[in-house]
């Protein structure tokens, strides 16, 4: 026989059930994260994105390099002498890549193709959804914009990276996740 006893009983039991279930997952899942990270022999393996690991720039080092040796399709020629001068000097690394840059001059100066482009020189180009105002003339323009994940919770524009996990407050700047 059912009684509104036996039904609360069972509703407790079943609660319990899930709870257990839910606190065996997060502990299954932290213990998994901590062994990962434990295991990662570079640290750019726990906090760099693929985008990152596998851009052609991704320290001040390369970046050198790069200006001394640069092809004449680079991507950064599309800035003008002074933007490139600007947004170069702005670049911060660490050792998962670029963490941080100033968007001014690549607003004002590139479409939403060249901007991918040259962000993708860093494995930055998840940032493009955050620039506000580039400029789209292209068909390709918006497919580069909406072919883009939001970077939620991991870049953060209007700060810029200014040590080991901080971010402060810099206009035309993102702080990227790795900072």
């Amino acid at each position: 026989m059912f009684t509104p006893h036996t039904n609360v009983q069972t509703y407790r039991k079943g609660m319990g059930m899930i709870r257990r279930n839910v606190l065996i997952t997060l502990i299954t899942v932290a213990a998994t994260s901590f062994a990962l990270m434990a295991n990662a022999s570079n640290p750019a393996e726990i906090t760099g994105t693929i985008e990152q690991r596998f851009a052609p720039i991704h320290s001040e080092v390369q970046l050198q390099d790069y200006l001394v040796d640069m092809p004449a399709t680079s991507p950064l020629l599309d800035l003008s002498d002074e933007a490139r001068a600007r947004f170069v000097s702005s670049l911060k690394f660490n050792h998962a890549g670029l963490v941080s840059y100033s968007y001014a001059d690549v607003q004002a100066e590139l479409t939403a193709t060249q901007a991918y482009r040259l962000l993708a020189l860093f494995g930055a180009q998840r940032t493009l959804r955050l620039l506000p105002d580039l400029e789209i003339r292209t068909a390709d323009d918006e497919r580069v914009m909406h072919s883009l994940t939001p970077s939620l919770f991991l870049d953060h524009p209007g700060y810029e990276c200014t040590g080991s996990s901080t971010c402060s407050i810099s206009s035309h700047k993102i702080c990227m996740g790795g900072c």
